[in-house]
């Protein structure tokens, strides 16, 4: 039980961390807007020491507060994987776009990609791209 009391103040303290609130006290201040009242910063300190237990509802409040998923505070694997490919698809997208002078990334972008993808079947095996364009009407 220790172990999880232990990822309860963790996940805590990087909420507050991924805010960019560096004062508990203040911490405190925004789950009390949340919760409606509680917690006092003398009770936020005692659930970071580990002398009392965070409710549910608060890892839930500094969760949002850090608009972060849960499960990425608490070190489960699954809400930090799918963010971090979210933010990759996000810069690779915009690399795209700033290469392409900010066209449409499905309009002539894919058009060039098949072109280059048929030359290529085209170089390797020239028979069968002729068979694929008899079977699709090309020829």
């Amino acid at each position: 039980m220790d172990d999880y009391n232990r990822r309860a103040i963790g996940a805590l303290e990087q909420a507050q961390a991924r805010a960019g609130v560096r004062s508990a006290a203040a911490f405190a201040r925004r789950l009390a807007e949340r919760g409606g009242g509680s917690p006092d910063a003398s009770t936020y300190q005692r659930w970071l020491r580990g002398d009392s237990l965070a409710p549910a509802w608060a890892l839930v409040a500094a969760a949002e507060e850090a608009g972060s998923g849960l499960d990425g505070l608490l070190g489960l694997a699954g809400d930090d994987r799918i963010a971090q490919l979210e933010e990759r698809m996000s810069h690779l997208e915009e690399a795209l776009r700033a290469r392409s002078g900010d066209q449409s990334l499905t309009g002539d972008w894919l058009n060039d990609l098949e072109e280059q993808s048929s030359a290529h079947r085209q170089a390797l095996d020239p028979s069968a791209t002729q068979e694929r364009r008899r079977a699709v009407g090309g020829d």
